[in-house]
């Protein structure tokens, strides 16, 4: 593949001092919890360069007097101290890289936990727009990255300008006139730092952007690779790889770009000063304002010099792609969630619930629509009496689904109001709310682990018995106890080893544990085998005794018990009645009845609400 080399500099987007003390104040605000470890780990990153400053001065002392005058006592205890310094010097380092380290990754394991802690609160919206692999991308690959910059940082900042300033100050006392040759190159370092900086961290974030984008890309072809396979559409999702892979090739290229200028220039500066420091001290000797013993000793202090200067432009480095990183994990946790409980809310219920629902000329539109003929809901109303069946139909697109998304309060509506035994649902806890409410999709989420764990996330902690009355309920424990290990059986990624009515049956197993006074049954049988359907079915009728339901269906066949039908269309309820009373009325649920039994028709009016 041809190089993609796009290496003119483009005007990087700059952040404005305001904004990069923001960022900077968020990143240290992790810090304080760990301080003792902190300081300890900075204790270190002191006495390092104390250490290696000390010894240069006492090979000095060594050189020009003690050597000079046969002391060999001194001159071997000079010796002997040197290397104390040396092993105090490597213990210190050691001590900083290890515990250094260990800070950086609990600091990491701090911002991976808020980050989830925050994620689970964000609205379904949210996950309408976002890509599941974005989000990986940002809780493993960007927090990796700033872990590493939150254990250097400190490091390199306390170690390398003490370093400076030791070195710098002894250099000083020893000799001015080539401790003022040795910073030269200090203020040309730092302009070559700054004219790299944005750019660096632009194209840094770049990258973490195509890294997300092609996760995501790859993400999505796994979980659809069934699908892929089954319409021969190999090569279309290679071409779509290919094309974001190359998108991330692109951009790495242009940040080695950078980076190659960025520290050959570095090199360049440090190298080239060492020589002319050099030259200038021999000239120095020559004129007798230095002597031979103070030159070697200034060429070993002008690491102290050049080695801080190289910490500090890999901090650079570091930092603009720790903070890249940091940024984008910091978009998403500014992100307020929209859904959240309202001040002085019902935490606790005074008596139990008895399920009435009321809802009144409620008006809805998701967020990512723009257009007012977006709009999902319009001016429904309708009510449910304690313990009473009622049933949505309609059409893809009438509103149903998100209906029964509105009542746990997982989207809001812009205007309107949902009642629950009287009083508005924005007045009970989010979780007070939720826990009242069971819902089963048509196609539940089963996580990859064990049948026993699935159906335990209906009632968290319930013991094996609670679980294993759950699932005869269900209907599933005689196929569970079949498996080879049984309730510890796992159930594959969304239940890929269980089969449709497997993992219906599994979700119902959940409701019965959680055992909710209102039920919310969205086309729950919909894909299923007669058999199948026939089985979940009785464990619903079960279910859904004594408690407020509601079942959103296309197969009209699952409808003909309810108390009461809805039929909606374009966001309104048209018409209301009994299975019985609508079919005489003849009207709209009497087409879709008719629709839906036409010989050579299928059950279904569309499977898509």
């Amino acid at each position: 593949m041809p190089p993609h080399f796009g290496f003119v500099f483009e005007k990087a987007p700059k952040m404005s001092f305001q904004q990069q003390k923001k960022l900077l104040k968020d990143f240290l605000c992790y810090y304080p919890r760990y301080r003792k470890l902190l300081i300890f780990t900075l204790l270190a990153a002191v006495l390092s360069p104390l250490a290696g400053s000390i010894s240069p001065v006492i090979i000095l002392e060594a050189l020009k007097n003690y050597l000079p005058a046969g002391n060999t006592f001194m001159v071997i205890s000079s010796m002997a101290a040197v290397i104390f310094l040396l092993l105090a010097g490597s213990v210190c380092d050691y001590i900083s890289m290890r515990w250094g380290a260990i800070l950086g990754y609990r600091i990491e394991a701090d911002m991976r936990n808020d980050l989830f802690r925050h994620l689970l609160t964000l609205p379904f919206s949210y996950y309408d727009s976002e890509r599941s692999g974005t989000i990986l991308s940002r809780m493993t690959n960007d927090l990796t990255t700033v872990s590493s910059l939150a254990h250097r940082a400190p490091e390199i900042i306390f170690s390398a300008t003490l370093r400076f300033i030791f070195g710098l100050g002894i250099m000083f006392f020893i000799n001015w006139r080539l401790a003022c040759f040795a910073i030269l190159p200090a203020p040309f370092i730092i302009l070559w730092l700054h004219f790299f900086q944005n750019r660096m961290r632009h194209s840094h974030g770049e990258v973490r952007r195509s890294i997300a984008d092609l996760n995501a890309g790859v993400d999505n072809a796994i979980k659809g690779v069934r699908e892929t396979q089954s319409f021969t559409n190999e090569k279309e999702q290679y071409k779509l790889f290919e094309e974001k892979n190359g998108a991330l090739l692109n951009r790495q290229e242009i940040l080695r770009h950078l980076m190659a200028l960025f520290h050959i220039g570095m090199r360049l500066l440090l190298h080239g000063y060492s020589r002319i420091f050099v030259a200038i001290g021999v000239v120095l000797v020559l004129f007798k304002m230095a002597d031979t013993a103070e030159l070697i000793v200034f060429f070993m202090y002008s690491h102290s010099i050049t080695f801080p200067l190289m910490m500090m432009a890999e901090l650079v480095e570091q930092y603009q792609q720790g903070m890249a990183a940091f940024e984008r994990f910091r978009d998403v946790m500014n992100i307020t969630p929209a859904i959240r409980d309202t001040p002085n809310c019902l935490k606790e219920l005074p008596c139990p619930l008895q399920g009435k629902l009321e809802i009144r000329d409620l008006h809805f539109k998701y967020p990512s629509a723009k257009e007012e003929s977006a709009e999902v809901l319009k001016g429904l109303s309708l009510s449910v009496n304690p313990g009473e069946k009622i049933a949505l139909v309609g059409e893809s697109g009438a509103g149903k689904t998100t209906l029964g998304a509105l009542i746990p309060r997982f989207y809001e509506p812009d205007s309107g109001e949902i009642l629950l035994d009287g009083r508005n649902i924005n007045t009970y806890s989010l979780e007070l709310l939720r826990s009242q409410i069971g819902t089963v999709s048509q196609m539940p989420y089963i996580f990859d682990n064990s049948i026993r764990e699935n159906i335990a996330i209906g009632a968290p902690g319930a013991d094996d018995e609670k679980i294993t009355t759950a699932a005869k309920f269900a209907g599933i424990h005689d196929f569970i106890m079949s498996l080879p290990e049984q309730y510890n059986s796992r159930c594959g990624e969304n239940g890929v080893k269980l089969s449709g009515g497997q993992r219906q049956r599994i979700a119902i197993a959940r409701l019965f544990l959680k055992s909710p006074p209102i039920l919310i049954l969205d086309e729950a049988t919909s894909a299923l085998d007669n058999e199948s359907e026939a089985l979940v079915q009785e464990a619903f009728d079960k279910l859904g005794a004594d408690r407020t339901t509601i079942v959103i269906a296309h197969r009209l066949s699952t409808v003909k018990d309810t108390d009461r039908i809805y039929c909606m269309r374009s966001g309104r309820i048209i018409e209301s009645g009994t299975h019985a009373e609508l079919l005489e009325k003849r009207g709209y649920f009497y087409s879709l009845y008719k629709r839906a039994h036409l010989p050579g028709r299928s059950r279904f009016i569309k499977w898509k609400n």
